[in-house]
């Protein structure tokens, strides 16, 4: 399996989702420096001794100027997650639960403080 089309598909599924646009509030990988708005990872493939479904861990990671706007983050994941056998453009996403809860804290940025959302799931995905 392609992991970055993966993550491109899974990035532009949380776009749709949480109406965002893709590099400009939501974004494959990291946040770019000095922006703000939600990074959609891969993080790490859970060991398999099979090719197929891939099961990976995912992380959702946001930031924001303010702490309001990270709670209300943390408040829309419930609304999308789990999700069951839903066909992407490349893949298709078997399930897509929590690992965990959501984590918030404050950290700064660039001099200024930010709120930081981390959210874990596990995905299990096919091609």
């Amino acid at each position: 399996m392609n992991l970055t089309e993966a993550e491109r598909d899974l990035t532009a599924f949380f776009a749709q989702q949480l109406n965002r646009t893709i590099d400009s509030d939501i974004f494959r990988g990291q946040i770019p420096a000095g922006q703000n708005g939600i990074a959609v990872r891969i993080d790490s493939v859970i060991d398999s001794d099979r090719m197929e479904p891939v099961t990976c861990n995912v992380q959702l990671l946001a930031k924001y100027p303010d702490r309001d706007d990270g709670l209300n983050f943390v408040g829309m994941i419930p609304r999308i997650i789990p999700v069951w056998n839903v066909l992407l453009e490349h893949i298709t996403v078997k399930s897509l639960f929590f690992r965990g809860s959501a984590a918030m804290y404050d950290d700064t940025d660039g001099g200024a403080v930010k709120t930081f959302v981390s959210v874990n799931l596990v995905a299990v995905l096919t091609a």
